[in-house]
């Protein structure tokens, strides 16, 4: 992701997000888009399920269409303590 966004200038992004995910590769992409842009905006055209959600709910912007749908947040990440 890092080296994908690495030439857009910001402070804006548009994603187009239709994925599942992990949730640690989640957490690290998010962190990584948040603090190289201001703004940023997800668009789901169909469906983000559980990780993916919470990729779209760190979003300053959700765009969803008739039939999108985000799905459950399946919380399953290993917590060291």
């Amino acid at each position: 992701m890092m080296e994908v966004c690495g030439g857009v200038g910001g402070p804006s992004l548009n994603i187009l997000l239709h994925s599942r995910g992990s949730p640690e590769v989640v957490a690290s992409i998010v962190r990584y888009l948040r603090t190289t842009f201001a703004d940023l905006s997800v668009f789901v055209p169909l469906a983000a399920m559980s990780a993916a959600t919470m990729w779209a709910l760190a979003a300053n912007e959700i765009v969803m269409g008739k039939h999108s749908q985000l799905g459950p947040i399946d919380l399953q990440m290993v917590s060291a303590g």
